[in-house]
């Protein structure tokens, strides 16, 4: 393998605090060259300020927008200016993603080896339960479902598994993967774009798998909330969409009728099981398509 440099790219709305503390905390990758790349989705202009003037103390790249690109196109910015800027690699985290592991990036660079593709680690949640071992799509239904969400993660061994998706919060990828894939779909603007993206990737006949041999902590939703407007709102928009552009046709039908007697329902359901009843007319947009 060539000699890797591995751009660690974070895209960050609102929680410049959190972002902070998790690269403060995060351990020196040993034997691996890295620079740290910080793209921010228009916070307000006073975490801005903050933001530009920490990053370049720490000799960080700090990306400022101007208005919120969502996930996508965020990170499409910075995924590019790190390739341009001579990385061989990118990985894509969370703000709230924890990193323990001085050797998380060698173990990732020794499992990625010269197979191309996209490799994410172990994500786990506080209680060292899996939050995520990659993702499967179920057939006919077109369902993702996270891989053994809720095992206690001290009970696994150490494994490369094939999975149909990663999630969002980790995705590890090279150049070779980026140019012959191109950019993570920007109109999703939340939810659902990494998963589209794995599909291409398993299209051109690259590998999409996760790794057990390493883990980070995933602090679920910190920034967006979970069952906030904005996850309701697009979790109900973007799976239509998620189902013709990835999906093959003879799947359409039951995906559809899963989507009307079950996805969206069980939104509704979480909102009244938590007594939230005005967020069900964010569900209620998402569904026929209108604005947020």
């Amino acid at each position: 393998m060539e000699h890797a440099k591995v751009g660690i790219i974070y895209l960050t709305y609102n929680s410049f605090e959190e972002l902070k503390e998790t690269i403060i905390t995060s351990p020196v990758q040993n034997a691996v060259e890295f620079k740290y790349y910080v793209i921010d989705n228009n916070s307000p202009k006073t975490d801005k300020i903050s933001m530009k003037e920490w990053c370049d103390k720490h000799d960080i790249v700090c990306i400022l927008n101007n208005q919120n690109l969502g996930f996508a196109a965020g990170n499409n910015i910075a995924i590019e200016q790190a390739f341009n800027n001579n990385c061989t690699h990118v990985i894509v985290l969370n703000p709230d993603t924890i990193i323990h592991d001085n050797k998380f990036l060698k173990i990732l660079l020794d499992e990625y080896g010269d197979h191309h593709g996209v490799l994410s680690a172990l994500e786990i949640l506080d209680d060292n339960t899996v939050y995520s071992a990659g993702t499967n799509i179920l057939p006919i239904i077109s369902m993702p479902l996270k891989r053994l969400r809720g095992i206690n993660a001290d009970t696994m061994a150490d494994s490369l598994s094939d999975v149909d998706a990663v999630e969002g919060s980790c995705m590890f990828f090279d150049k070779y993967t980026w140019n012959s894939v191109g950019k993570i779909p920007e109109s999703y603007f939340l939810y659902f774009e990494e998963t589209d993206w794995c599909s291409k990737v398993a299209r051109q006949n690259l590998p999409v798998r996760v790794t057990t041999k390493t883990k980070l902590v995933h602090n679920y939703s910190s920034s967006v909330g979970y069952i906030s407007n904005v996850y309701l709102y697009y979790i109900i928009k973007n799976f239509p969409q998620f189902v013709i552009s990835t999906q093959p046709w003879y799947y359409w039908p039951t995906s559809f009728l899963f989507y009307v007697l079950l996805w969206i329902p069980f939104h509704i359901y979480l909102c009244v099981k938590s007594l939230q009843f005005l967020k069900i007319k964010y569900i209620l947009k998402g569904a026929f398509r209108l604005s947020f």
